[in-house]
């Protein structure tokens, strides 16, 4: 029984990192753009990662440590670094990207199929497009 499991946990790391790498693959090929309002929601959980270390107590662990400063950073990045990974995980770049720079799709009026834009044929039924 635990075999499947550890099974099904390898090929569930495999497509985790084989997904990964496709989301780099078009970050890079979009030299990492990301629309406008997620860097102010970035800049945001910035503001909000500072703020949690202006409650952090005097006396808390990561104040008595001699990498407490990197420890605080760290905990000021998380909160940006979570905004861009699920934003990039549910593929949000993708498709605000693709709306972004991509001519704008419309429908063939004859079959229906997802053409280019107008004054182009459908690759479908052949027919002109005009809007």
């Amino acid at each position: 029984m635990w075999d499947w499991f550890t099974a099904a946990q390898t090929v569930h790391a495999f497509l985790l990192v084989l997904a990964a790498i496709g989301a780099f693959r078009f970050a890079i090929g979009t030299r990492f753009w990301f629309p406008r309002y997620i860097h102010y929601l970035a800049a945001f959980a910035s503001v909000l990662g500072l703020t949690c270390l202006t409650f952090i107590p005097a006396d808390a662990p990561i104040n008595q440590s001699e990498w407490g400063g990197l420890k605080k950073g760290l905990l000021v990045l998380v909160f940006p670094g979570l905004v861009y990974f699920f934003f990039v995980f549910h593929g949000g770049q993708r498709v605000a990207y693709e709306r972004t720079h991509q001519p704008e799709a419309m429908l063939c009026p004859y079959c229906r199929s997802p053409q280019a834009g107008p004054g182009s044929r459908c690759s479908h039924c052949g027919q002109t497009l005009s809007r």
